[in-house]
């Protein structure tokens, strides 16, 4: 922000525009970050309650996937969601925060150009709804997953990449309340 500032007169207004997109993908990267910070403390204090309610969660899982698409332009990011759900039983914005992280996780971990995905389907064995986001990115070694929902874990894949290793702690138990 600084340097386009000080250029913006020698800049086109193309370049002005791609930096100032940029400097608004970076600031919502950081505020994910606060807020995931925030929820850990919460979480770890108690403070932290389902409010639930019936939800449809097609039109929740259609916001976070057009963010994520504003977020992360540089992946191919689909949305399937299986016809008549129909409402379940949660607290949409710890879903909403839950599934938000899974998915800046998977685009974090995946190379630019490759397909992040998020689904929805309505279970036949036990009739819930199964919601899932899937990725291809450098994945996690098998011997590493038991730690994988700790608190600050990071995987051996995961270096020199940004995050701290909260965000599957707080997203797995946002489901969990």
């Amino acid at each position: 922000a600084d340097q386009l500032s000080r250029k913006a007169d020698t800049l086109s207004g193309d370049k002005i525009r791609r930096a100032g997109q940029q400097i608004v993908r970076s600031v919502d990267r950081l505020v994910l970050l606060i807020e995931t910070v925030l929820d850990s403390s919460r979480l770890e204090d108690g403070s932290v309650t389902a409010n639930m309610t019936l939800t449809d969660i097609s039109p929740l899982l259609e916001e976070l996937h057009l963010s994520t698409i504003e977020a992360y332009p540089e992946h191919d990011i689909a949305l399937i969601v299986a016809p008549h759900l129909g409402p379940i039983e949660c607290d949409p914005v710890l879903l909403g925060q839950a599934v938000s992280n899974l998915l800046n996780n998977a685009c974090t971990y995946s190379a630019p150009g490759t397909k992040v995905s998020i689904c929805a389907r309505l279970s036949q064995a036990s009739g819930h709804v199964l919601s899932e986001v899937a990725d291809t990115g450098v994945g996690i070694p098998r011997d590493e997953l038991p730690e994988l929902f700790n608190r600050f874990f990071r995987a051996s894949t995961a270096q020199g990449r940004p995050g701290t290793g909260i965000g599957l702690h707080v997203a797995q138990r946002f489901v969990e309340l």
